[in-house]
């Protein structure tokens, strides 16, 4: 598998490992249409120039990104070949220093440098640029100051563009003063119900779940209609493997001025899971965490990472239809007191999906005292960049520590990676 550049450390991989993961990521030796295409969070250019200033300056101001330097592209902003540029010396010093120079703040950025092997002389830059706070201005002399990424492309911003990217950053800067009510309001609105002991047919909200919302930091406001609503539920049938069963029942809605609602439930277990999106963007879902097997109340550690995978998943193919790649905010509550984590000889097994492999045992060090008696919450910021194995296992490393129990951080990827379901084309 190819390294991911969007994470990989820049910083401190070898020289020979850096220009694997290049050619990895730009699937070189691939035909050209299974190759990596420019756009918003990613460009190729063949060597430095002010298109590349412009290029970083672009990415500052929009999502951030990735430029890769020593690489020849096609019109339609395909790699076509890894040709390095003639270089004596470090190159990335070189780069770091024009970039420092020419752009005002300076945003923060990461630079890995490599040589080819077959030619020592000519190198590759692969250049990381985060999304700045600040509006980033290109200083250097008869250039337009303000660059926005549209696309492919880092033209000067127009007068909306620049009204909507000062917008934006005012919207960045706000986010943190506006998360508590955005949380508030979510956690009363996605909720999951079961039928009480009681008999009674009136359903009550469930005691043990899972909740997991992404609120975007600035996603364009959404006018919601029946149109948006097909695609939500298109997405939430592509990126989410359900049961199939005759007793199945499917709701859509309810609807309410802002938000929208999928509600699936399995009625001979009363298991109900629920899925809505905002006008804002925000994306979440709730899930009953209690399955009874062998007259024992569990959860599973499997089923929650693979929730947690797939709601970032369709998350982004949701955004990316609204054109939005910035960042979120992945708040997850978990109630499971008194439930019992399934365990099996070769592993943490999945419930829901049942047909996925387990996370191996040995990704767990098991506390013999767990403690499972509070309700629990963690936060972790992504973005379009962030893989999605690093962020669930962090949070499952998050869970697992405040029950008590510890994880292999390693052993643990590795078995994520085996347990999560391909990417849907």
């Amino acid at each position: 598998m190819a390294e991911d550049l969007y994470r990989l450390d820049l910083q401190r991989t070898p020289a020979a490992q850096l220009f694997a993961a290049v050619e990895g990521f730009t699937s070189i030796k691939s035909p050209p249409d299974q190759r990596p295409r420019e756009g918003y969070l990613l460009d190729f250019k063949q060597d430095w120039s002010d298109s590349a200033l412009h290029t970083v300056a672009g990415f500052a101001n929009t999502f951030g990104g990735l430029l890769i330097l020593g690489v020849s592209d096609n019109k339609d902003g395909v790699p076509e070949d890894i040709v390095g540029i003639p270089s004596v010396g470090e190159l990335k010093t070189r780069i770091g220093s024009l970039i420092s120079t020419n752009l005002l703040p300076c945003p923060s950025f990461e630079i890995g440098e490599c040589a080819l092997p077959t030619d020592p002389a000519k190198k590759v830059c692969v250049v990381r640029v985060k999304e700045s706070a600040e509006m980033c201005l290109v200083t250097k002399k008869g250039e337009r100051p303000v660059r926005v990424r549209v696309e492919d492309q880092s033209p000067p911003a127009d007068a909306v563009q620049l009204r909507d990217l000062i917008r934006r950053k005012e919207s960045r800067q706000r986010f943190p003063s506006r998360l508590d009510s955005l949380r508030s309001g979510w956690g009363q609105s996605l909720l999951v119900t079961r039928i009480p002991q009681t008999g009674s047919s009136q359903r009550v909200m469930s005691s043990t779940r899972s909740w997991a919302v992404l609120f975007p930091f600035e996603h364009p406001e959404i006018e919601i209609d029946v149109n948006i609503e097909k695609a939500f539920d298109s997405i939430i049938g592509e990126y989410f493997s359900f049961f199939g069963r005759e007793d199945e029942r499917i709701d859509l809605g309810p609807r309410a001025r802002d938000s929208f609602q999928i509600h699936r439930l399995i009625i001979k277990d009363d298991f109900e899971r629920v899925w809505q999106f905002d006008s804002s963007g925000a994306f979440g879902l709730a899930s009953q965490m209690a399955w009874n097997i062998a007259n024992r109340n569990s959860w599973s550690l499997c089923d929650l990472a693979i929730d947690l995978s797939s709601l970032l998943r369709a998350s982004r193919k949701f955004w990316e239809s609204f054109g939005y790649f910035g960042g979120a905010r992945l708040v997850v509550r978990l109630n499971i007191q008194e439930l019992n984590l399934y365990r099996e000889g070769q592993g943490f097994p999945a419930l829901v999906y049942g047909s996925s492999p387990p996370i191996a045992r040995n990704a767990v060090a098991l506390s013999p005292t767990p403690v499972t008696t509070t309700p629990l919450e963690f936060e972790l910021e992504v973005t379009f960049q962030t893989d999605v194995v690093y962020a669930v296992s962090r949070i499952i490393n998050q869970l697992m520590r405040s029950l008590g129990h510890a994880t292999d951080l390693p052993k643990l990827e590795q078995s994520l990676r085996a347990i999560l379901p391909p990417e849907p084309d």
